[in-house]
């Protein structure tokens, strides 16, 4: 999602994960290097950890979606603040990554629901 202004920083807001829907959007800038300093390496861990949040919570989407949810209302809605106040720029966009990696270990490290539901299997035996 672009956010472009008139006056001021324009922000682009990424997940930099496979499911929108159960990620964090975090602010990036034109004209910032705060993505180039992420190893390539390290891009591709990112994807896959919150690709392992994805499938973890696809056994139980009702639940993660409940509590992805409550995350996005208050992690975003601070970022949103800090951006529209002109705080943003590379320390925000660092800011959000981090903050972004502690919600993702704290959904990895709970226990979901294991039994997938019958349409969930049926899908991947074809």
């Amino acid at each position: 999602v672009a956010e472009l202004r008139h006056s001021g920083q324009h922000t682009v807001w990424l997940t930099g994960s496979p499911a929108a829907c159960l990620s964090l959007f975090k602010p990036f800038y034109f004209g910032d290097d705060e993505l180039d300093e992420i190893r390539h390496g390290s891009r591709e861990k990112y994807w896959q950890q919150w690709d392992a949040w994805h499938k973890k919570a696809i056994l139980d989407y009702t639940a993660a979606h409940l509590v992805m949810a409550g995350e996005q209302h208050r992690l975003e809605a601070e970022w949103l603040t800090a951006d529209a106040s002109a705080h943003g720029g590379p320390e925000l966009s660092r800011q959000a990554l981090e903050q972004s990696a502690l919600v993702l270990d704290s959904l990895l490290s709970q226990d979901w629901k294991s039994k997938a539901p019958w349409w969930y299997k049926r899908f991947w035996k074809r």
